[in-house]
């Protein structure tokens, strides 16, 4: 059983008040606006996702969860060991080097402050995945100690390799979306991510990703500016 539902269904047992408290909350949670894009996830949950030549559009304040003090944390998921791979890795990590983020403030909050990148990691993944791989992959390698940093500011980026055939419920890489954000809880910490199908043009990569880390600095669990 997947380990939302269990906490979930353990803490609302608990705590029947705490339920429509919870159920107001997740209604607003990327309700539907013009020009806001979602899917639904693996879990059923709406996910926002950044597509090439989508219209700019201005977002509001939901009163949620914003990353002031965001640390990047660089995965690339897959096999990456070519010569030519090795150099599209060094043009996103200096991409990502170069993110800025989104001056919004809610009234009497402070600015999000630029982002700091915090290393890379190499993850190992094949053939077809879906969003709930990624963050089995993401929840091995903190429980073996391979990505550390257990701290609620990290947004993880995930970079796909050739050959991994992404799909986000029922949308499709590259069809559907060229990013996307989100987030899990796995043990102590609310896991925060993005993730970007591999694309031959590495400049896109690189843009998906800018598009969707900011995002997911100014809205990182689905309720604050979208």
């Amino acid at each position: 059983m997947n380990r939302k539902l269990v906490f979930a269904i353990a803490f609302l047992t608990a705590c029947p008040a705490a339920w429509a408290q919870e159920s107001k909350a997740a209604a607003r949670i990327l309700a539907d606006r013009p020009g806001l894009n979602v899917v639904f996830d693996d879990d059923g949950g709406k996910v926002e996702i950044f597509r090439h030549g989508e219209t700019a559009r201005t977002p509001e304040f939901h009163g949620g969860a914003v990353i002031r003090e965001p640390l990047i944390q660089i995965i690339f998921l897959g096999d990456w060991q070519s010569p030519s791979l090795a150099k599209k890795k060094q043009f996103l990590r200096a991409a990502i080097e170069r993110v800025t983020p989104a001056q919004l403030t809610a009234k009497n909050e402070d600015p999000i402050r630029p982002a700091t990148l915090t290393g890379e990691r190499d993850l190992p993944a094949s053939g077809a995945i879906n969003d709930l791989h990624i963050q089995a992959a993401i929840d091995r390698a903190m429980t073996a100690g391979v990505l550390s940093l257990r701290d609620e500011n990290v947004i993880h980026v995930v970079f796909l390799a050739p050959g991994l055939e992404d799909k986000l419920g029922a949308a499709a890489a590259g069809r559907d979306f060229d990013s996307y954000h989100s987030h899990f809880h796995a043990q102590d910490v609310n896991v925060r991510y993005v993730v970007v199908p591999f694309h031959s043009e590495v400049s896109k990569m690189a843009d998906a990703a800018a598009k969707s880390i900011v995002r997911s600095m100014i809205n990182p669990d689905g309720d604050g500016w979208y």
